[in-house]
């Protein structure tokens, strides 16, 4: 394929964490292949990219990276029609914005990309994929992130994000709790992320009211119409199988 261009269409999955407040689970494996229903959680977010015409998937590995090529090896094996599939191994973890920074001097990664973290359940109604390309401006936005309501949030402890405006601007002006939360799925201006000054970075650092850059980067988002699951804790996995098994049966 031909990288040069700028063309292609990516999503990096964040898969490098060490998911320390799974401990007794993630001691012998990565997050990322805890399974729900049996099926590991980074396979949840393959089969997910499925809704939209990616050219490739990079996917960042740090702990027990080893299993996570396992599975990917066996996941080419069994989806020969599937997306290249890229892994990148973080000797260091780099967050999700120094990730960014270090996939751009590797590959085009062109005006745009989606990220995705790996711990999450996104069923949509509808294609939040599309939705959020149709939305992307790229004269007006850096970075467009996909919310969900804070009530309805499974996996979720804290208290909320975001405020959401009509037109899709976020702020966190006001006490908590805030009604939206961010689900882990967005669009980033790769060479915007590229510009920070450090290596080891977050995406944080560009959200309003709360990180250091906040004021360097446009932000947009838009909410979600669904059901979103995070896998935080152990007894996460318990409540989001309980839950995924009643919406199959409604």
């Amino acid at each position: 394929m031909d990288y040069s261009i700028g063309l292609m269409e990516t999503i990096v999955i964040f898969a490098a964490g060490k998911g320390t407040r799974m401990r007794e689970i993630t001691d012998s494996r990565p997050k990322s292949l805890i399974k729900i229903h049996g099926k590991p959680l980074l396979q949840y977010a393959l089969e997910s990219t499925l809704q939209h015409k990616f050219d490739r998937v990079i996917i960042n590995t740090h702990y027990l990276s080893e299993q996570i090529e396992e599975f990917i090896d066996d996941f080419r094996e069994s989806h020969p029609s599937f997306s290249e599939i890229i892994l990148e191994y973080e000797e260091t973890l780099l967050e999700t914005g120094g990730t960014i920074k270090k996939l751009t001097k590797l590959y085009d990664l062109g005006e745009k990309v989606f990220t995705l973290n790996s711990d999450i359940i996104i069923d949509a109604i509808g294609n939040p994929f599309e939705d959020m390309n149709n939305m992307w401006n790229k004269g007006k936005m850096d970075m467009l992130l996909l919310l969900e309501a804070t009530e309805r949030a499974c996996g979720y402890t804290g208290f909320g994000d975001f405020n959401l405006e009509a037109d899709g601007r976020i702020h966190r002006h006001g006490e908590p709790p805030y009604p939206y939360m961010f689900t882990g799925m967005q669009i980033v201006n790769p060479q915007k992320i590229a510009q920070n000054s450090g290596d080891i970075f977050s995406f944080k650092e560009y959200y309003p009211q709360l990180g250091r850059l906040s004021d360097m980067l446009e932000l947009r988002a838009l909410p979600m119409q669904g059901d979103w699951y995070h896998a935080n804790a152990p007894e996460d996995v318990l409540e989001i199988e309980r839950r995924i098994l009643r919406s199959i049966k409604l």
